[in-house]
């Protein structure tokens, strides 16, 4: 079982709420490579596809959506 990250959990509600992985890392201080690559993990631990990327745009996936649905749930 793995053990899924707090912090990539966050840094997932940060892009899906600023809708840009340039804004959250602006937003947060850090690189935007640093995020990209741990929402990678997160979808890697998780098993699923949170996030289809293109050239200039994302969208989250259905699970994408329930997963973040979820979490401001709880953050509320």
């Amino acid at each position: 079982v793995k053990l899924i990250m707090y912090d990539d959990l966050f840094l997932f509600i940060k892009v899906a709420k600023f809708g840009s992985f340039t804004k959250a890392a602006k937003e947060l201080n850090i690189y935007q490579s640093t995020i990209s690559r741990r929402i990678i993990s997160l979808e890697e631990d998780l098993g699923l596809k949170l996030i289809v990327r293109t050239a200039n745009h994302f969208e989250l996936t259905n699970q994408g959506k329930q997963l973040f649905e979820s979490l401001s749930d709880q953050e509320a």
